[in-house]
């Protein structure tokens, strides 16, 4: 029967990585990884967090299930942490596999409950977007958000888009630090977007992995709150791997906004019996971690430090490759853009020189890390530029 099986498309950023690893020259860059990295090259556990797991080490006295929903005092703190504890009406909330399930499990939700609805995505996005809503046997249809060679965002074809979807679509929208471009909608027409699809009847569905990373954290909570107020239905998917920095303990959490606490209720149901019926019960660890780290002052503070010294590094990346831009107008737009990540218009054959000559490695997208950048690494960058055929 497995012989059936067709080969599955290869995943461009480990295809990236495996050519890194694979380098022997001493001088080499990683600009494809997907994760948050300091000046030394290193993705750090966060001094906030191995506290917090060190204590609940030494004070756990059970590795027992923790329930479908998930670990309650992990949804009550990121519930504290968006609205200060005064949550919104309606609301249904899970904890998830990371961002990744929480995506996979709202459009579990939309498949089960409208199963002829269309996932609006625009383009450029997380690969995964498409992915997911493909292997659940939704349709996709997609729109263009960001041109990558001019650099600006492309919100006309976005209103045009939502004017021309069908009530009950869903529209994947990313939250602060847009992945791939650090292409953000300024604040008010985020506000008019959600307002647009209320109007239509599309259900936004908000990609947030990144808060906290670009802007402050308060302003990108305000943001999320000011989103659930606006919108009668919501689907907000977050994640914990970047700004907690804990990539491999897939911690993340699902929100669903109704429009009737009856309809919340039957959301709640449904969320915790897609859970059972594919992971069971979520794991506890990291979740356990982030909680506490939400629920003691100290280690809060010391978490929102640490988190304010990740986003000043990547501003002040960014606005020294900027200042090349003289030389390189491709750069000229990177000081403005928010979070790890920025879309390069490099061309194929500039990436491969860049990768066969230099060591530098980023995905044909033109996708940069913009954290992948250790001490020293942008002059080589730069003068590795200056020496391909594509400025």
């Amino acid at each position: 029967m497995f012989e059936l099986l067709e080969t599955p498309p290869i995943d461009a950023l480990h295809s990236v990585a495996q050519r890194y690893k694979a380098d022997t020259r001493p001088q080499k860059m990683d600009l494809g990884v997907g994760v948050y990295r300091d000046e030394n090259g290193l993705s750090k556990v966060l001094a906030s967090i191995r506290t917090a797991e060190k204590a609940h080490i030494e004070q756990q006295i059970s590795k027992s299930y923790v329930g479908l929903r998930g670990e309650l005092d992990f949804i009550d703190a990121i519930e504290g942490l968006i609205w200060n504890g005064n949550s919104s009406s309606n609301v249904a909330s899970v904890q998830a596999i990371g961002g990744t399930g929480a995506i996979t499990q709202a459009l579990q939700l939309v498949k089960k409950t409208n199963p002829h609805a269309t996932v609006i995505v625009g383009l450029p996005t997380w690969p995964n977007h498409i992915s997911i809503a493909n292997q659940l046997g939704l349709r996709t249809k997609t729109y263009g958000y960001f041109c990558r060679e001019e650099q600006i965002l492309k919100l006309n074809t976005l209103r045009e888009t939502i004017k021309g979807a069908q009530a009950g679509d869903i529209l994947i929208l990313h939250g602060p630090c847009h992945n791939p471009s650090g292409e953000d909608m300024p604040s008010k027409d985020f506000l008019d977007i959600l307002n647009l699809t209320q109007q239509h009847g599309v259900i936004p569905l908000i990609d947030t992995a990144y808060y906290g990373l670009g802007n402050c954290l308060d302003e990108d909570m305000a943001l999320l709150r000011q989103a659930f107020d606006a919108c009668d239905q919501l689907m907000v998917a977050m994640s914990c791997s970047k700004a907690f920095s804990m990539y491999r303990e897939r911690v993340g959490i699902l929100f669903v906004k109704t429009s009737t606490a009856k309809s919340a209720a039957l959301a709640q149901a449904n969320l915790e019996f897609l859970g059972r019926t594919s992971y069971s019960m979520p794991p506890s660890h990291g979740a356990v971690a982030v909680s506490r780290v939400l629920g003691n002052e100290t280690l809060r503070e010391l978490w929102q430090s640490e988190l304010k010294t990740m986003r000043e590094r990547i501003v002040t990346v960014r606005s020294r490759l900027s200042k090349s831009a003289d030389k390189f107008p491709c750069l000229g737009a990177i000081s403005k853009q928010k979070g790890i990540f920025s879309l390069l218009p490099f061309s194929p054959s500039c990436i491969e020189k860049l990768a066969s000559d230099h060591g530098i490695y980023l995905p044909t997208s033109g996708r940069i890390n913009i954290a992948g950048f250790k001490t020293g690494d942008i002059e080589y960058f730069l003068n590795s530029l200056e020496k391909t055929s594509n400025r």
